[in-house]
């Protein structure tokens, strides 16, 4: 998309695989996400990633009147955080939560967290491709995602859900018309290799 239309903003919600997915940052102009899925911690804190273009182009709207109604924008950010500010008053646990955990995977490294990732979600996806009762909901192996995987269950869901919370594993259902039949497992770097071959052992197993 960027080489086809270089003048384009490129935007990128991350918000259920940051920092687990692996692209190019180079060619996108902002990500935005949020913590309470792949850092592993409570709701209430977002990230926003923007380049040198995106900050010009914020700007260049302000001053042409083009950006109204927004209780926060990227002008007023950029012009609180070059005094160490936030324009209203900042969750502070939660930066310093996200600091705590971000020092922990720069330990970890950003090359051992995707490896763990990508084995986790493929022993899960293993399952699930040859299961009588159970499919993944994407088809498409090349589009699944690895981050949050979404179980077909079909009248199997609430059994499924139920059967993997008596053994202390709790995973989401689904959204909207699919809240009867998705099953939805996260797959974040808080959740170790053990626990989830123990989830694939159980779900392998589920009849």
């Amino acid at each position: 998309l960027k080489e086809a239309y270089p003048e384009a903003t490129i935007a990128v919600d991350a918000v259920s695989s940051l920092p687990v997915v692996n692209f190019d940052y180079n060619r996108v102009d902002t990500v935005y996400a949020s913590v309470q899925k792949a850092f592993g911690l409570p709701a209430g804190l977002g990230i926003w990633l923007i380049n040198g273009a995106t900050q010009e182009l914020a700007r260049k709207n302000d001053a042409d009147g083009l950006v109204r109604n927004s209780t926060h924008n990227i002008v007023s950010l950029l012009d609180q955080a070059s005094n160490y500010q936030t324009p209203s008053t900042p969750n502070v646990l939660g930066i310093y939560l996200l600091a705590k955990v971000t020092g922990d995977l720069i330990t970890r490294g950003i090359k051992q967290i995707r490896s763990d990732g990508i084995y986790k979600a493929n022993i899960l996806y293993h399952v699930l491709d040859k299961h009588p009762l159970l499919t993944p909901f994407v088809q498409n192996k090349t589009l699944r995602s690895e981050t949050v995987i979404v179980i077909n269950a079909g009248e199997h869901s609430q059994r499924l859900i139920d059967y993997l919370a008596g053994k202390k594993l709790i995973v989401g259902g689904g959204y909207g018309k699919m809240k009867g039949k998705h099953v939805r497992i996260a797959n974040f770097p808080t959740h170790s290799k053990e626990q989830f071959e123990l989830l694939v052992d159980l779900i392998e197993d589920f009849e």
